[in-house]
């Protein structure tokens, strides 16, 4: 009971939606942390999407106390015990993002390719 208070505390009144990046930047935060044994892409990947997390939060709110809420976040209990479902929704979250990076690139490289040919 004391620990979920302590997670509430230390999120109390911040808008639901940097709490939801703010949790999905804690996952590939510790990702981070922990990347022995992986490749450099998978290594770039993590960073890249703990960015996104950052570049979302600052853009939602620009003076967030982004470090401090994010130490406060992952250093409770609670969060221990939910990362498993955030690390779940996050990586859907990056998945849909870098489908939609993949059609962009597609789309500007067929752009590209009918510029160099005209007549296709």
């Amino acid at each position: 009971m004391i620990v979920g208070l302590v997670a509430a505390a230390a999120l109390a009144g911040v808008d639901p939606a940097i709490e939801s990046d703010l949790r999905c930047m804690g996952v590939f935060a510790i990702a981070v942390a922990h990347t022995e044994g992986m490749t450099e892409s998978e290594k770039s990947g993590v960073i890249g999407a703990m960015m996104f997390y950052v570049g979302r939060i600052e853009g939602r709110q620009p003076d967030f106390p982004t470090m401090e809420s994010l130490r406060e976040l992952t250093t409770t209990q609670t969060y221990r015990t939910e990362i498993q479902a955030d690390a779940e929704r996050c990586s859907a979250e990056m998945k849909a993002k870098a489908g939609k990076l993949s059609a962009f690139g597609k789309i500007i490289k067929e752009g590209r390719e009918a510029q160099a040919d005209p007549d296709k």
